[in-house]
């Protein structure tokens, strides 16, 4: 059963869900770090481990979809308040995303670019579904791509 998921029968509070999830992740990487030490524990081992979807890809879907969105919160929180998440965060799944980005859009400023479309929405996920900014957290999918659409436009396009 997924972290974060209610026993049969057993109603829990978002709350404990979310405790659940991140006790979870970190027991997982623990665990991980204890049997195949840091240079060998991926976040996507921990991840499945725990029980959650670490894909950047699919992150919007993740934070969208009420069954998987503890576990996606947690995941995020600990990469902000834990130094080990955080390092296993950017490097295996915030900078290998970075550089196909950069790769594929290309031009000058790739990397720099593809760094400010990457933080752009790392910024969206953490004001909507962690501080829940009421305008991010109260407005519709399809009005956020409409006004942020734009902007990562610009960034796409060569500097």
């Amino acid at each position: 059963m997924p972290a974060g998921s209610d026993s049969p029968g057993v109603r829990l509070t978002r709350e404990e869900r979310r405790r659940r999830t991140e006790a979870a992740i970190l027991d997982a990487g623990r665990e991980l770090f204890a049997e195949l030490g840091f240079e060998r524990t991926t976040i996507r081992g921990v991840a499945a481990r725990a029980g959650v979807d670490p894909a950047l890809k699919d992150l919007f879907r993740t934070f969208e979809d009420p069954q998987t969105r503890d576990g996606a919160v947690a995941l995020i929180r600990n990469c902000l308040t834990h130094d080990t998440a955080r390092d296993i965060v950017r490097e295996e799944v915030i900078c290998q995303t970075q550089a196909s980005v950069a790769k594929t859009i290309g031009g000058p400023d790739a990397e720099l670019r593809a760094a400010l479309i990457g933080s752009s929405v790392v910024g969206l996920i953490v004001s909507r579904y962690l501080l829940q900014v009421p305008a991010l957290a109260d407005a519709s999918r399809e009005d956020l791509e409409r006004v942020l659409g734009p902007a990562l436009a610009q960034l796409v396009g060569p500097g």
